[in-house]
């Protein structure tokens, strides 16, 4: 049934020829989330519009409400009804509009007309980015794991949020794994532990979850799920071990080329890092094997961060209070890499890399405690401008890991500061002034902004994970030994539940 809905209470919709009327939103929309508000028709008293085959109206008697899943509110596709999950506003039912026949259940009858309305409404919804309202979390940070818990990492799993972690008792470390029970994160499953370590990162391979970590030992290790949704994991795999005296840290990790890829960094316990950064991939598109020799990017980098940048992977490292450098691989697989390009004289910390419009780019946190971006001349990486730029604001940094990625198709940076802080780019590059879609005014250059606070408890926040999840980007946060998960209101982060 294909149904396109009314912005407002009293107006009239036809569906097979039949006219009906918004009779109102059930329940209350004040007290509940947007996923549990219907809105409820009734067949038109004030006329009587012919069936298409001319036979009459439809009966009162014969239809008492009609509804229809809207996914990209309810989060989700449910089988049968025609239910219309509404907003708690007209704008919310003014956005349904252009998505609610995508998730309408279709009929032989109007199959054909459908096709071409459906066409027509995906694109409006496109351009409307911001139109849609989303259904809030509890509060305005969910506390996912109250005690002892380290260092999450954000995925989304079959359309729910997923969290990697790792617990510690007695010294000794626990990685585990929790997912979502609805997609955006309003309520958590039980955690599952995964194996004995450090949680690391967490990605998606050959359609499972999977996890890059350190063992009690200090060795890179990897594992992945037996199933999809991380309901049970395999046996950790040796990925590389540590050399003597010195400690392994995941600093990347992503699929190249069909397969599990990992950026370690090994270091000195005592005194400066001086740490070295090396890459190696999976025998197998599953992760089962890994023989290769690691492959040392750079004898110089304390921190570390993987992209893969024109199909390539690619490596920015910096030692401590040094500047950062970008490292190029020679082919789609990182068997041979290019030269460092000196990105900056900026002395950094913390650095997170992305593609950013087919050229790298990073954030950083400067020695002063600054946040800054960048974004190469060119897609190899090779040339990069005279100078970052600081993003505005005052995000007043405090030598912690910031983490950026895409939001709404928009660099956007999440960093704990005094408050766990939010800032979106503008423009699709990150530089310029031209808004792309929220009609937000930036707060400093012109180029970025409004900041959001994401978290707002003060000063604790150790380390942050984001994702562009289901539409709006979510934040998991590390802090005074707990896991808490935070997600925007809104597809570009303006505003923070």
């Amino acid at each position: 049934m294909n149904i396109i809905l009314p912005e407002s209470v009293g107006d009239t919709i036809q569906v097979d020829g039949v006219c009906y009327e918004l009779a109102g939103l059930t329940p209350d929309p004040a007290t509940h989330v947007a996923g549990d508000v219907q809105a409820v028709f009734s067949t038109c008293e004030q006329c009587e519009n012919p069936s298409s085959d001319g036979a009459g109206s439809m009966p009162a008697e014969e239809v008492s409400s009609i509804t229809a899943e809207v996914s990209s509110i309810a989060g989700g596709s449910s089988a049968g009804s025609s239910t219309a999950v509404g907003n708690s506003s007209a704008q919310a039912l003014s956005s349904a509009q252009d998505v609610s026949s995508a998730q309408a259940e279709s009929s032989a009858q109007a199959e054909s007309s459908a096709q071409a309305e459906s066409s027509a409404q995906a694109e409006s919804s496109a351009q409307a980015e911001s139109s849609v309202v989303y259904p809030p979390v509890p509060g305005s940070a969910t506390e996912i794991i109250g005690q002892f818990a380290y260092n999450p990492d954000l995925a989304e799993v079959v359309g729910r949020p997923a969290i990697s972690y790792y617990t510690t008792s007695g010294g000794v470390g626990t990685v585990r794994y929790i997912r979502a029970e609805d997609a955006y994160g309003g309520t958590w499953g039980t955690p599952v532990p995964v194996a004995s370590g450090f949680s690391g990162m967490m990605k998606i391979v050959d359609g499972f979850p999977a996890i890059a970590f350190v063992d009690n030992s200090y060795n890179a290790y990897y594992i992945r799920a037996t199933d999809s949704l991380g309901t049970t994991w395999g046996s950790p795999v040796l990925v590389a071990s540590t050399p003597g005296g010195r400690r392994i840290k995941i600093d990347g990790f992503e699929v190249v080329a069909g397969r599990p890829a990992i950026l370690f960094v090994d270091h000195k316990t005592t005194g400066l890092l001086e740490g070295q950064a090396s890459y190696i991939r999976a025998d197998d598109a599953l992760g089962a094997g890994w023989s290769d020799t690691p492959y040392v990017v750079t004898t110089t980098g304390d921190f570390a961060s993987m992209a893969i940048v024109g199909g390539v992977p690619a490596v920015a490292t910096h030692q401590q209070s040094q500047p950062i450098y970008y490292h190029h691989a020679t082919d789609s697989l990182g068997s041979g890499w290019n030269s460092p390009a000196l990105v900056g004289p900026i002395s950094a910390y913390y650095l997170s890399l992305i593609e950013v419009q087919g050229r790298p780019a990073i954030a950083n946190v400067a020695s002063g405690k600054d946040v800054y971006y960048t974004r190469a001349g060119n897609g190899n990486g090779s040339v990069w401008p005279a100078g970052s730029s600081v993003i505005p604001g005052g995000l007043e940094g405090n030598n912690r890991p910031l983490e950026m990625v895409l939001v709404n198709g928009n660099p956007s940076v999440i960093y704990p500061a005094t408050t766990t802080k939010f800032i979106r780019s503008l423009s699709a590059t990150g530089s310029g002034s031209s808004a792309t879609g929220s009609g937000s005014s930036a707060t400093g250059s012109g180029s970025w902004g409004p900041i959001g606070t994401a978290w707002p408890f003060s000063g604790s926040a150790m380390t942050v994970s984001m994702i562009d999840c289901n539409g709006a980007p979510c934040v998991a946060i590390g802090a005074s030994a707990r896991i808490y998960y935070s997600r925007a209101a809104d597809a570009n982060g303006d505003t923070w539940l």
